[in-house]
């Protein structure tokens, strides 16, 4: 079974071990889940705690505007590309407490193109990444930055996690690592406490799935 499909499976059906701390956190910035409840993220940080106060009442108002697919085909690939740009667009908002907030979200969650399954191949997480970084071109001052870093960081870092198609060891592999330790560092040092958190426990942990 590929790496994706396997990941595919554990994010479908869960596991015994649920992440906790900055590992709920990058679930829920980077993949699209809710946000986790106070007993899993009870030993962030005390800035981090504060934001996610305001984080978790914004997401209780959140009401998605990313376009649904008709209800068959809500099980197959529509459906779960619509589900994971819910997900983003959700995070989004919560994380942005300003009245563009909702169309900020919405601008990027319908633009970024994302797969529905990466399928073990570096070149999907790829694909994902690039598709962020054209955004922050186009948008340099955008509020969205610290995590249009996070976001790209991440799934370059995930590229060179042993996927099929990019030995890490190789000359593009290292380039591509250090593109996402670049921006991971960027994203550390935006300010926003909750997307500091994520990018400190990516550099250190150097991790793609949760679980």
């Amino acid at each position: 079974m590929r790496l994706g499909a396997i990941a595919f499976f554990m994010l479908a059906f869960g596991q015994a071990h649920e992440p906790i701390d900055a590992g709920a956190l990058t679930e829920s910035l980077l993949w699209g889940f809710e946000m986790a409840p106070p007993n899993r993220t009870s030993g962030l940080p005390a800035d981090g705690q504060r934001r996610l106060v305001e984080y978790r009442r914004r997401e209780r108002s959140f009401r998605p505007t990313v376009p649904r697919p008709q209800d068959r085909d809500l099980d197959g690939p529509l459906g779960s590309l619509y589900f994971k740009r819910v997900g983003l667009e959700r995070a989004l908002f919560s994380l942005n407490n300003r009245k563009d907030s909702l169309a900020l979200a919405e601008s990027f969650a319908t633009t970024v193109k994302l797969l529905y399954e990466w399928e073990g191949f570096a070149d999907s997480p790829l694909l994902e990444a690039s598709s962020a970084d054209e955004f922050l071109a186009q948008h340099r001052t955008s509020p969205l930055a610290a995590y249009l870093q996070l976001f790209a960081g991440h799934r370059k870092l995930c590229a060179v996690s042993g996927l099929d198609g990019l030995d890490p060891q190789s000359g593009r592999g290292e380039r591509i690592a250090r593109e996402a330790d670049a921006q991971l560092s960027a994203a550390r040092d935006s300010g926003d406490p909750l997307i500091r958190v994520v990018a400190e426990y990516l550099l250190e942990r150097r991790k793609c799935f949760e679980r």
